[in-house]
């Protein structure tokens, strides 16, 4: 089975294994948004996070789909907040040997960002948990690079 992420506003694709906080957010009659915030450089803890907003009414059936498919988030009490327990145990000092990856290791794959230059698409930097240097995968067209991302992962 393909692994699952989530696409971001920017064009990143983020692994929700490695996402450390969704939000609910309600208001009024308009409908409800999912706030999810992405660890973008473990390594370090830098804020490099990456907001994600999806405008639905089904938001309420959308989370327990998410929960289902990612059962290690945990809700807060009295609140509409999620975190992700696994992320958060992380310590800097775990983190600190980085292995260099010959292959895609999906597994380990926080995001891989969408590089633009002047709007147009030049290739995917894929960034893993454990390794600070992104790999770098190039595409003669930004439509062999959908194409490589929906053959390699479910986007959710």
């Amino acid at each position: 089975m393909k692994p699952y992420f989530i696409q971001d506003d920017d064009g990143n694709y983020l692994n929700p294994n490695y996402l450390f906080h969704i939000q609910v957010i309600r208001y009024c009659n308009l409908g409800s948004l999912l706030a999810f915030h992405a660890i973008k450089k473990a390594k370090t803890y830098e804020d490099l996070g990456s907001t994600k907003y999806i405008d639905t009414p089904d938001v309420y059936q959308w989370m327990k789909n998410f929960h289902k498919k990612n059962p290690h988030f945990e809700e807060e009490h009295n609140s509409y907040d999620c975190e992700n327990l696994n992320v958060r145990s992380f310590k800097i000092s775990d983190l600190l040997h980085a292995e260099i990856h010959t292959s895609l290791d999906i597994d380990k794959i926080s995001h891989i960002n969408s590089i633009y230059e002047n709007d147009i698409f030049q290739y995917f930097e894929i960034v893993y948990i454990d390794f600070d240097q992104p790999v770098i995968k190039g595409f003669k067209s930004e439509e062999l690079a959908q194409a490589w991302i929906e053959e390699n992962f479910t986007i959710i």
